[in-house]
């Protein structure tokens, strides 16, 4: 059972990225790709921060609040991430984002480099 009407703007989700661009974009600004290892601990760093930060404060919390307050947060928090899937959703964008970032900062030192 769903209390949550289908189709209804969410506007914390907006918000929830609107965070996660920032946590990132601070956190990443300075990468060294040069290092991989620096690359991969700044990377895992942000994904850690936003993963609680917006999935988990943000988002989960907001849907909790509007919608699903008859259960206890903790029951919500275990509904939500493992019954309806939600860690199987993060996870996956947590991998594409492992393998594609390094590609894309590869490439874009690579096009820089061709116009200097």
């Amino acid at each position: 059972y769903s209390p949550k009407p289908m189709n209804t703007y969410t506007p914390w989700v907006g918000v929830s990225l609107a965070v996660a661009a920032f946590i990132a974009g601070l956190v990443l600004s300075n990468v060294n790709i040069e290092r991989k290892l620096d690359l991969y601990v700044k990377l895992a760093i942000a994904s850690i921060a936003t993963f609680c930060v917006c999935t988990v404060c943000i988002t989960t919390t907001a849907l909790w609040l509007l919608w699903y307050n008859y259960m206890t947060y903790p029951e919500f928090i275990i509904f939500r991430f493992f019954a309806n899937g939600q860690i199987y959703n993060s996870l996956f964008n947590y991998a594409v984002l492992f393998i594609t970032f390094p590609t894309f900062m590869g490439l874009k030192k690579r096009l820089t480099k061709n116009k200097q």
